[in-house]
């Protein structure tokens, strides 16, 4: 049985992707991935809950659409609610075919801690284009444990222009919204980008 107590693992899906995972006392599980790739990628993630037979319980999946060079980002799986032993993770990453990244355009210029229990991100878009889509990551971490991650999605970031969104300090929803513990936190990048055209035809 996993042991319930923030477990840490590194994994290489190849020399350019990376991750490590990171286990709740929940049993959230936590990807931080690494892309080390030259150019932007699709990324697409699959989780596999197995019982005490190696049968699968439940599946789960996400994708990070236009994954930034040289970035960081992190993906949640929340707890099934079932009982499950041991889980196995399937990641593939593809060249951007139906994305078209915005990630070089994206500036973030701000991140300091309010007096509000919050980070206050100022997000610009230097490009001459309106990006449809832009996700920045919170990740926070104890003792160089990764302890919470939050997701921020801004859609329309017009051309020149600029926004501050606040980030709100990590909380548990169990304990009465009582703060998570943290000494350190990290803001990226985790995609901006538009869907091409003739994508969305298909």
């Amino acid at each position: 049985n996993i042991d319930n107590k923030d477990i840490e693992k590194d994994f290489k899906v190849s020399d350019d992707i990376k991750y490590k995972t990171y286990e709740t006392e929940k049993k959230e599980i936590i990807l931080l991935l690494e892309n080390n790739n030259k150019d932007d990628m699709y990324v697409s993630i699959e989780i596999d809950y197995l019982d005490d037979k190696k049968e699968v319980l439940e599946t789960k999946n996400d994708y990070i659409f236009a994954f930034p060079s040289k970035g960081k980002a992190t993906v949640l799986f929340p707890n099934i609610e079932k009982e499950y032993y041991e889980y196995n993770i399937r990641i593939n990453a593809f060249e951007l075919t139906d994305y078209i990244s915005f990630s070089n355009y994206i500036k973030i210029e701000d991140t300091n801690k309010s007096e509000q229990q919050q980070i206050d991100v100022k997000i610009k878009n230097v490009s001459d284009s309106s990006i449809p889509f832009v996700i920045i990551n919170a990740t926070f971490y104890k003792n160089n444990k990764v302890v919470a991650v939050s997701e921020e999605t801004i859609v329309n970031l017009e051309s020149n222009n600029e926004t501050v969104i606040p980030i709100y300090y990590p909380s548990d929803i169990d304990k009465k919204y009582e703060l998570i513990d943290f000494d350190n936190y990290e803001i990226t990048l985790k995609s901006a980008y538009d869907i091409k055209k003739d994508a969305i035809n298909e």
